[in-house]
């Protein structure tokens, strides 16, 4: 709030703001200061990014791929590029077409290994789409990187649907990671 205060007419700091409304469970508002940030820089590949991924949030996957195409169009090169790969990947995973989700998340995760806590899309689209031995073989090798993760934490990550939301969880208890 204090950022947006102090620059409310700065495209980036609107674009940064909007994130910390997202993790703050303000979507609406994080929606708004999108709309001003590409309003003031349509070119902004990283307002894109996060215009992308607001639009998974809140279910609407044709809209988020085409926001997420935009940016990687914008952006042809990391060090960004895989939260694009990534949000493609929730997008898939939202509209239920798991196998496109497993690549783009994969993708994304692999051009930036750090962002191993995405992988938890990868493994719950692949138990959704009936791959069970792939998702419990890449539900081991995430919780060799996150050991404490449990349903319950990954349930509360994200501000996506609830319908998302369930079949994220039901998918990572079916690979085996445990409920609490």
């Amino acid at each position: 709030d204090e950022a947006y205060r102090l620059a409310p007419n700065d495209a980036l700091t609107l674009t940064l703001s909007s994130g910390a409304l997202v993790l703050a469970r303000r979507l609406e508002e994080a929606d708004r200061r999108l709309e001003r940030a590409l309003a003031l820089d349509p070119g902004l590949a990283y307002a894109w990014v996060r215009r992308g991924w607001m639009s998974a949030y809140l279910g609407d996957s044709e809209t988020a791929i085409r926001e997420l195409s935009t940016a990687l169009h914008l952006m042809p090169f990391e060090p960004l590029r895989h939260l694009s790969f990534i949000g493609m990947g929730c997008a898939h995973f939202a509209a239920g077409r798991y196998d496109r989700a497993v690549r783009w998340v994969e993708s994304g995760v692999g051009s930036s290994p750090g962002s191993f806590w995405a992988q938890r899309i990868a493994v719950a689209a692949a138990a959704q789409m009936g791959a069970r031995s792939d998702a419990r073989r890449m539900c081991r090798q995430l919780m060799r990187k996150d050991p404490d993760l449990t349903v319950a934490e990954a349930r509360q990550a994200w501000p996506f649907t609830p319908d998302f939301m369930s079949r994220l969880a039901e998918g990572l208890e079916i690979a085996g990671l445990p409920r609490n």
